[in-house]
């Protein structure tokens, strides 16, 4: 209940000061230019795109058409309330099947994993922190 009432801000600073985002630099070039060589920058660039347009091999509507082939293709394919509670019965059942088979095989104590040392607990954050880095940062610019 108390993880409800953290804000997204509030973890996106955890994970700034435990350094597994990047702070981002927002400084743009075009933002120290004079209005006019902004507008100049922008024509030129407009007009190279005009040109490029117009020498394609291709029309913009056979573009458009293939961009967008499979916008009505199913990917995802959303449960109602009795195909989730049927999902989670077959999974405790399946989980059911695979503890019976377990206990057959094992014997008595229980298999449990021995603590790491704080070296490998380091190592094992260090081999996991560019992963949590690209995806902390990848939702920060989604709040942002």
């Amino acid at each position: 209940m108390a993880w409800q009432n953290v804000s997204k801000g509030t973890i996106l600073n955890c994970f700034k000061h435990g350094g597994f985002l990047e702070v981002e630099d927002h400084f743009d070039p075009d933002d120290d230019l004079p209005l006019v060589e902004w507008m100049n920058k922008i024509q030129q660039e407009d007009d190279h795109r005009d040109n490029i347009r117009a020498n394609l091999p291709y029309s913009e509507n056979d573009f458009n058409e293939f961009v967008h082939i499979d916008d009505q293709v199913v990917t995802v394919e959303y449960l109602d309330n009795d195909a989730i509670v049927a999902v989670i019965y077959s999974a405790a059942d399946t989980d059911d099947d695979e503890e019976k088979e377990n206990k057959d095989e094992e014997s008595v104590g229980m298999d449990l994993r021995p603590t790491p040392t704080t070296s490998k607990a380091l190592r094992y954050i260090d081999s996991v922190r560019p992963s949590v880095t690209k995806y902390s940062a990848a939702c920060a610019r989604s709040i942002s």
